[in-house]
């Protein structure tokens, strides 16, 4: 659902009451990921296809939860909870090649 009320309560769900500008909550994220888990093996949704000519998916060792939460994170028409992992990827991304100039700017000169 890609309404803006389950994006601002998916985002309330993972970052508290501050939304996206707080520090996403790891805490928060394995909690939705179990309770995501146990809603998908319950519902058992999405069942993969039997493989064909006794070949194994390179998805069979993942559990249903697991593979629901993929198809969801890589669906190609896009999604709330991509929009937090590109936010987060981001953030991540900007942390490090910060830390990795300040290292090289803090770093003695050669010679």
């Amino acid at each position: 659902d890609d309404t803006p009320e389950t994006r601002r309560a998916l985002e309330q769900l993972l970052y508290g009451k501050n939304g996206p500008k707080a520090q996403l909550s790891v805490k928060r994220v394995k909690q939705l990921a179990n309770a995501f888990g146990n809603y998908s093996s319950i519902t058992n949704v999405r069942e993969s296809p039997s493989p064909v000519d006794g070949d194994e998916p390179a998805s069979a060792g993942l559990s249903q939860g697991t593979k629901e939460a993929l198809r969801l994170a890589f669906a190609p028409e896009g999604s709330p909870a991509q929009d937090i992992l590109l936010r987060e990827l981001a953030r991540f991304t900007g942390a490090a090649a910060s830390n990795a100039v300040n290292s090289v700017a803090s770093a003695p000169a050669l010679g």
